[in-house]
This record gives structure tokens, C-alpha cells and sequence, in this order.
């Protein structure tokens, strides 16, 4: 009896330590984000010194510090220095803002994102020493370029990052030129640059952030790589080459070998242009007519919310050479029970480590149908 006891109690636990759930340990309080994942999202305002641990064990689980949430450190003004551990791949808007005492910090470079104004506030930030030539970096991240920033510039050399709203409001810069040690991209990076008039992303770039190049209304020329997995949502809306017709073909619009987005007013089936490598987030969103969709076994990623919204989309067939489907890909899909996969379970589940938690969520997808069997989301 007692060993039924203690496995019902432990099944019970299970059940309640659920993502959403927070739990706060010591100065800190954390939110569950997965079954093995957790994110830091508050720090008590009287936190002087921070070194935070890889991970963290919670009724008998263990769990990564993946992320430092929104605002998490904000105002904490006896913060001093901060040492974030390679567990953490994201820094959240606002993270350390007014936290006039800062005046040190380690970024591991697991870091892939810093969200906007994440330094705003800092003694890092406000010390005008920091600044070199307008501009503003720590360790080896590109965190913000003077918006009164006139002409050309140069990403300086061996920098890994380029944070959210990097050169936000930049509307005088002319050009930029991107190390090859850059990796992402973040959101609102180039926001509102209308004088920013062609960009060459290196190969080294794997990501690109939502509305990154948005408002750029003098971009008419753009280089993405084939390095690229995911190109954010609206990441290249008002750009020149967004607004020039003449680059939409049957409702659609493609840089390079990527699909950026097909307009929602789109109705029927849609093919793919062969050769096209990477589906962008939202770039079928709310094609409330669309009905099918055949994808080409060049894809490789399907980005967030790729088919959001597509409430008349009915069938799917996924190439065994999608490695990447992002989350609420299919949210609000509701005529969508089942998709098609061209590969095995095995080759299904080999890459499952690479799709994102809740690429189903939101849809009334049942079943994957693999070559070779069903497989349950």
C-alpha cells in the first residue's frame, strides 16, 4: 500500500509541476516555460551581487535557466554585477533597466537574443565611456547605436549579436557592414533606418528577429544566406522591398530562396516555388482561403505562426526535409485534423528534438501520417 501511495503521489506531482507554474527560491522567483526548462522572471529588488546557477531543482526536478524574462532585474539599484550562466540563450525587454548600480556583466555567448532596453538604465549604459564611436557593446554584443548616428557603419569585428532595437530609429544611416562572427539578428534591430538602403547578411547569420528591417522604406536590396533558419514576423514589412509590387508574384513575396509572406487575401490552393528553402514566421497568417498548400523538398524550416489563422487549410504534406516547425505554426488551423510526412517515425522523431513544443498548438491536428505509421503530436 505504501509503495502505491508514494507512486500516486508521485504521478500527482508530476501532474502540478506544470509549464506556467512559478516557484521562487531564495531572491528569485522563476516560471516553468517546459518539462525541462525554467525562466527567471523576478529578482528581489535588494539582489547586490547575481551568479546564477545553470540549473535549478524543484520538487525533485531539475531544471535549465533557459531565459532572463522581461523586467526581471528592473530597478534593482544595489545591483552591482551580474554573472549569467551558458544555460541562458535569451535576455527579455527591460531585463536589467534602471538598474543604475550595474556596472559589470558576464553575456556567455549560449546568449542568441537581448531584448530592447534590456541595459537601458544601467551604470553600463550611462557611462559615457562605454560608448565608442556611438556606439555601445558588451562582451562581444552589439547593444545600441546612437539614434543621431549619421553615414556608414561597421559592425565591429568578432561581435556575435546585434541586439533588439540596435539602431531602432537610426533614420541617417546609409549603410552597414555585418562581421562575419555575427549570428543573429534581433527584433526591431534596424527599425525605422529609411536611409538604410542595401544590406548584405553574412553567412554566419541564422536568425532574424521580428520586424527587424521594418520602416527601412529605402531598402530595395537584400542578401540572405543560406545559413538562415528563421526570419522573424513582419521582419521585412515597409521596407522598399516590400512595398514594390513588382516583387510580389501571385500574391506572394520571396527574398532569395525564402518565403517572406503571401497576402491574406489569397484564395485556394498555393504551391511553393521549387528551390525555396525556409518558410518565414506568418508568412501564410490569417490566408483564411487558403485550402492547401504543397511545400517542395527544399524546405527545411517553417517558421512561428507560418499558417496561423488558416482556418479553410484542410491538407498538409510536410518533406522529410523540414527539419524545423515553429510554435502555433498551425494555431487556428480548425479544419486541419491530420498533416502528411514524407519521412519514416524514425525520421519524424529523430527530428522532433528540433521542433518547437507547441508547433500543434491551437490546431486540431490529431496525428502525424508517416510513411510508415501515425504518430501523436
Amino acid at each position: 500500500m505504501k509503495r502505491v501511495l508514494f507512486a500516486l503521489c508521485m504521478v500527482l506531482s508530476t501532474i502540478l509541476v506544470m509549464a506556467g507554474e512559478k516557484f521562487t527560491i531564495g531572491k528569485y522567483t522563476f516560471e516553468i516555460t517546459s518539462p525541462t526548462e525554467i525562466e527567471l522572471i523576478k529578482a528581489d529588488k535588494s539582489v547586490s551581487s547575481v551568479n546564477l546557477l545553470p540549473t535549478i531543482t524543484y520538487q525533485g526536478t531539475t531544471y535549465r535557466v533557459k531565459s532572463i524574462g522581461y523586467g526581471a532585474f528592473r530597478y534593482c539599484s544595489s545591483l552591482t554585477s551580474v554573472t549569467i550562466p551558458n544555460s541562458v540563450t535569451s535576455i527579455g525587454d527591460y531585463a536589467f533597466h534602471g538598474c543604475s548600480s550595474l556596472t559589470s556583466v558576464t553575456i556567455p555567448n549560449s546568449v542568441t537574443s537581448i531584448g530592447n532596453y534590456a541595459f537601458d538604465g544601467t551604470g553600463i549604459y550611462t557611462n559615457a565611456a562605454n560608448w565608442k564611436n556611438g556606439a555601445l557593446y558588451i562582451n562581444n554584443c552589439l547593444i545600441k547605436v546612437e539614434e543621431d548616428f549619421m553615414g556608414d557603419y561597421t559592425i565591429k569585428a568578432g561581435t556575435r549579436l546585434i541586439a533588439d532595437g540596435a539602431f531602432h530609429g537610426c533614420s541617417s544611416l546609409t549603410s552597414i557592414i555585418i562581421p562575419n562572427s555575427v549570428k543573429s539578428i534581433g527584433g526591431s534591430a534596424f527599425y525605422g533606418c529609411s536611409s538604410l538602403t542595401s544590406i548584405t547578411i553574412p553567412n554566419s547569420v541564422t536568425s532574424i528577429g521580428n520586424h527587424a528591417f521594418h520602416g527601412c522604406s529605402s531598402l530595395t536590396s537584400v542578401t540572405i544566406p543560406n545559413s538562415m533558419t528563421n526570419i522573424g514576423g513582419w521582419a521585412f514589412d515597409g521596407t522598399g522591398i516590400y512595398t514594390n509590387a513588382a516583387n510580389w508574384k501571385n500574391g506572394a513575396l520571396y527574398i532569395n530562396n525564402c518565403l517572406i509572406k503571401v497576402e491574406e487575401d489569397f484564395m485556394g490552393d498555393y504551391t511553393i516555388k521549387a528551390g525555396t528553402r525556409l518558410i518565414a514566421d506568418g508568412a501564410f497568417s490569417y490566408c483564411s482561403s487558403l485550402t492547401s498548400i504543397t511545400i517542395p523538398n527544399s524546405v527545411t524550416s517553417i517558421g512561428w505562426y507560418a499558417f496561423y489563422g488558416c482556418s479553410s487549410l484542410t491538407s498538409i504534406t510536410i518533406p522529410n526535409s523540414v527539419t524545423s516547425i515553429g510554435d502555433y505554426a498551425f494555431h487556428g488551423c480548425s479544419s486541419l485534423t491530420s498533416v502528411k510526412y514524407t519521412g519514416t517515425k524514425g525520421q519524424w522523431n529523430k527530428n522532433k528534438v528540433k521542433l518547437h513544443e507547441y508547433w500543434a498548438h491551437g490546431s486540431k491536428i490529431q496525428m502525424v501520417r508517416c510513411t510508415d505509421g501515425e504518430i501523436r503530436p
